[in-house]
């Protein structure tokens, strides 16, 4: 009788989950509620929140959306990357002389901060 009471193990820390007991069901797994956190920042997920998978795990929404490298801010939708950093498209400036740095042109990264090759002269 009580190994029908416990018969799902939960998704975070692998302990059994118990009917009396609420949960959060994602990505095909059952979760304590308090194990329902965000595996980059450690957060907690609320299950009314936006949520999203990473390795099979919650990922919270701040998490999920790289930030620009150059504003800080998030980003949706199609990015940049220089050097393996992310970057608004809009954001993708040289910061000698402001104008958007286009792939075929030489550029370098120096702290975060783009530059054309010409600019650096």
């Amino acid at each position: 009788k009580e190994r029908e009471k416990m018969s799902a193990k939960c998704g975070g820390c692998n302990k059994p989950l118990t009917h009396q007991e609420s949960r959060v069901h994602a990505f095909h797994k059952s979760w304590h509620k308090d194990c329902f956190i965000c595996t980059k920042c450690n957060e907690k997920i609320f299950a009314f929140g936006k949520f999203y998978e990473f390795e099979g795990k919650p990922c919270c929404e701040s998490c999920n959306f790289p930030k620009c490298t150059a504003c800080g801010e998030k980003i949706v939708g199609k990015y940049m990357l220089a050097h393996r950093l992310p970057f608004h498209n809009e954001c993708f400036k040289c910061a000698g002389c402001d104008r958007i740095v286009a792939d075929s042109e030489g550029h370098c990264e120096d702290g975060g901060r783009l530059w054309h090759l010409s600019c650096l002269r």
